[in-house]
């Protein structure tokens, strides 16, 4: 969403094709995205024609349909972060994380690659290398564990 003096004014188009996918989500996620559907549905009906229903495709909306702004992400997850005592992070620093779980948890490279919307799989493995170097050195401790070396 582009914004002109903090106005929604159109959806942007994506970075590149690779950027267009099937996200996969879990049955918690959906169920999720079902309530958040529903509320904009209630606040369709409560405002009528005061809903703002040109950007009806957003899932982070505010309750008259408006678009919530990335910055407005970014500075709540960061005041999130802030009241819980956690770390300093980007919001999109989150996606490195789940990134690096997939990774560590023995998901395909491959199918890691195509969820992070990579269009070639060496991306991930430049940005992700230090994954690789760990499961390499944590199997060679397991081999000298397991030969006693």
């Amino acid at each position: 969403v582009v914004y002109y003096d903090g106005i929604p004014v159109e959806v942007g188009e994506t970075k590149n094709d690779s950027s267009y996918r099937k996200i996969p989500l879990t049955s918690k996620v959906i169920a999720f995205l079902k309530e958040i559907q529903a509320e904009q549905e209630r606040n369709r009906l409560a405002l009528g024609p005061a809903y703002k229903n040109e950007h009806n495709d957003c899932i982070c909306t505010w309750a008259d349909g408006s678009p919530i702004s990335p910055n407005t992400m970014s500075s709540r997850f960061e005041a999130f972060l802030k009241r819980n005592g956690l770390p300093k992070i980007r919001f999109h620093d989150l996606r490195h994380s789940a990134a690096t779980a997939l990774l560590k948890s023995g998901a395909d490279v491959k199918a890691v690659s195509k969820f992070l919307g990579h269009s070639q799989v060496s991306t991930t493995y430049d940005i992700y290398a230090h994954i690789f170097a760990e499961d390499a050195a944590d199997a060679l401790t397991q081999r000298d564990e397991h030969f006693g070396i």
